[in-house]
């Protein structure tokens, strides 16, 4: 695989209920659980790369991940943020998701979160790992 195939990611977290804290926390699971699917980089974004609206934290971003990945395991991404949305007893968390010029956000609410929101989120990412 040439370095062409690879995709770069920017993964962000913010929340609407627990602030900094739960905000780190689930950078680090996000981090640790795609490492363990070993589909490619993960990385916390440094302080110096931090994005206007952003929370720094000493060396990095708070809750702000660079992923690069082949295309051919966005299937496995896609499926393993899902299963993390599913299983979060937080209320409310926001990821946005960018690659390139494009980026898509997520609000994901678990009190309103139906199979329809979950199917909508699958279509966003999927188009979003796909698209040129």
């Amino acid at each position: 695989m040439n370095n062409g195939d690879l995709q770069k990611l920017t993964l962000l977290i913010d929340s609407y209920d627990k602030g900094e804290q739960l905000i780190g926390k689930a950078a680090s699971q996000i981090r640790k659980g795609i490492s363990k699917l070993e589909i490619g980089e993960i990385n916390e974004i440094p302080t110096n790369e931090v994005q206007q609206g952003a929370r720094s934290a000493d060396a990095f971003t708070l809750g702000a991940l660079a992923l690069v990945i082949a295309p051919a395991y966005g299937t496995e991404l896609i499926k393993f943020l899902l299963e993390w949305f599913r299983n979060r007893k937080d209320t409310r968390i926001k990821i946005r998701l960018k690659r390139k010029d494009k980026e898509i956000e997520i609000d994901y609410n678990r009190a309103t979160a139906s199979d329809e929101e979950m199917k909508r989120i699958t279509k966003e990412f999927s188009s979003l790992i796909a698209s040129e």
